[in-house]
Formats: C-alpha cells, structure tokens, sequence
C-alpha cells in the first residue's frame, strides 16, 4: 500500500509523505520545519476557552469557596473570582497568544452579555404574566 508518493518498495516513513513523486525530493528538510500559523484553529480555541472559563470558573470557585468558608466569608470572597480575566490579559500581551487572548476575551463577553440577557428575558416574561 502507498501513499502521498511512497513507493511500494519503500517504507512509509516522514519525509516519503513530503514528495510529490519518488523523483522530485526536497532539497533540504529546513523548508517544512516552519510552524504553519493556525489562525482558525487559534481564533475558535480561545473563543471556546473564553466561553467556557466565563461558565466553569465562577461555578467551581463558588463550590469551593462555600465548601471551605462560612457564607459571609464566601459572600466576601466570591468576587474574587474576576482574577480569572487576568489570564486573557496576560495572553493578550504575549505576542505569541495575542489572537488567543482576544479570543479568549471575545468568548468571555459573549458568554456573559448572553447571560444577562436571557436572564433577563426570562424576567420580562415572568413577570409579564403577573400584569396580565
């Protein structure tokens, strides 16, 4: 069985997948060890980390925070749980995960201003039924 330009007497190894034909070989290996930039991949990654965070973070510090502390203590302490945007922040100024970190920040807002405004819809209309 061959593939992408391997020939049936020659393992398929690495560099047999980079030939077009048995004939044409690279002249260097130096040419495919770039990095190839994942732009999509980055951009959908940070924007599901973000919405994600924005949903687990609050709900597993909470959980712990009550579990450890008394209420007015875990009442106190909960709003400590915005240090979790500090992470975007720090990949927003690291030029390697920049695209990430806006990402990561765009799922976050999403997430949260889709809250807010379910929340309240679901008002609006429970209380639209008391007025009727």
């Amino acid at each position: 069985m061959t593939r992408a330009g391997g020939s049936a007497t020659s393992p398929l190894t690495p560099g047999s997948l980079l030939r077009v034909n048995d004939s044409e070989v690279a002249e260097s290996d130096e040419e495919y060890d770039v990095v190839p930039d994942h732009r999509v991949r980055d951009a959908a990654l940070g924007f599901f980390a973000g919405a994600s965070s924005a949903i687990l973070v609050p709900g597993i510090w909470s959980t712990i925070v009550a579990a450890l502390f008394d209420t007015d203590t875990a009442t106190k302490a909960f709003w400590a749980v915005l240090l979790f945007l500090l992470v975007p922040a720090y990949l927003i100024y690291r030029e390697p995960s920049r695209r990430f970190g806006w990402s990561m920040l765009l799922g976050i807002t999403v997430t949260i201003v889709a809250v807010v405004v379910a929340v309240v819809i679901f008002l609006m209309v429970l209380t639209a039924g008391e007025n009727v």
